[in-house]
């Protein structure tokens, strides 16, 4: 039941269906927010930018291969597929090449006045007000990290969670900022295509005099990275709703309850990849970069709201069933330390 079960024991199962339906729900605008990025890398990988920043291109990209997506999950375990090679090709290797290039750009050119980045001065240290739209999406990097919690009782010391946890967050929070710096300073002011991935690619090899074909090949491997990553993430959420079903807070005629011999449950899926193409048609507006921003701050506020609940289950159960042998206790005695973490 993962976050639905902990919030069902602290809040009861009102409040547990309620998590179920936003992790589920969030996952509607989170993949129409990802996807987008298989437009522009398709584009790039043959060499035609211009298509890959075509809306209905993207629009067209996003529904026909979630659609594919769907139907290779209702007969294949995609998830464990993508698990062993996803995370590969599009994280690990795309992103070692985006820190080697660019640094090797900043190394040539040193800091750009005319980029994103600009000229430094004491005054840019206070965030403008009109920034504070894009602090969702930097939130949204870090959203999940918590899910491998579900594996605290596998390990030999439990506190090697937590440091695992924070260091994870250090290294995100470092490599993210080092990242952002050195492709802030080669996109041009206003210029910045937000569901591009290769634009600041493309940008180092005409800074460096590299053949563009470095770029086309990144495309190609962000994009099967990104096409097996949404395959993994198909099914996750779901389980919540077959869990919920089954505790017969879903109307029974919906089928939610029934699963395939891989866990898959039909009806939840096609519902799920209805909604998620109903979300889609928002790229027939010509504005990539404001729905993209749209769809990565919903997403962001209903995880947060998840958050929110299993924020308050946390500190109600410890009050309820302070009794309760866990694999883990935040603070070594009292609710303080509980407190404290939990705000």
């Amino acid at each position: 039941g993962g976050p639905q079960l902990w919030v069902r024991t602290g809040l009861g199962s009102k409040w547990g269906f309620t998590t179920a339906w936003l992790l589920w729900v969030q996952i509607f605008p989170g993949m129409v927010m990802v996807a987008p990025t298989l437009g522009p890398l398709l584009g790039n990988t043959i060499g035609n930018q211009v298509l890959g920043q075509n809306h209905w291109f993207t629009l067209a990209c996003i529904i026909i291969i979630y659609w594919i997506i769907t139907l290779l999950n209702l007969k294949f375990d995609m998830a464990k597929f993508a698990g062993n090679f996803g995370v590969w090709f599009g994280v690990y290797i795309p992103f070692a090449v985006m820190i080697v290039m660019g640094v090797a750009a900043l190394a040539k050119t040193g800091i750009n006045v005319n980029s994103v980045l600009g000229s430094f001065s004491a005054g840019k240290l206070i965030p403008d007000v009109s920034t504070l739209k894009y602090v969702a999406a930097i939130s949204f990097i870090f959203t999940g990290i918590e899910t491998l919690g579900v594996y605290v009782p596998r390990m030999k010391k439990s506190n090697d969670f937590v440091t695992g946890v924070i260091f994870a967050l250090v290294a995100m929070v470092i490599l993210n900022l080092l990242n952002a710096f050195i492709v802030a300073n080669v996109v041009p002011k206003g210029n910045t295509e937000l569901t591009n991935i290769t634009q600041p690619i493309i940008l180092f090899c005409k800074i460096l005099g590299w053949p563009l074909w470095i770029a086309n090949v990144f495309s190609l491997l962000a994009a099967v990275g990104v096409f097996l990553q949404l395959s993994g993430w198909v099914t996750g959420p779901s389980q919540s709703m077959i869990q919920v079903a089954r505790e017969g807070l879903v109307p029974s005629k919906w089928g939610f309850f029934k699963h395939n011999d891989i866990g898959v449950a039909k009806n939840v899926i096609l519902t799920q990849t209805t909604m998620i193409t109903l979300f889609a048609l928002m790229y027939a507006l010509p504005d990539i970069n404001n729905v993209f921003l749209l769809l990565t701050n919903t997403t962001t506020l209903l995880y947060c709201v998840l958050y929110f609940l299993i924020a308050i289950s946390f500190v109600r159960l410890r009050y309820t069933q302070p009794d309760t042998k866990r694999p883990y206790h935040v603070g070594k005695s009292g609710n303080a330390a509980a407190w404290i973490w939990t705000i």
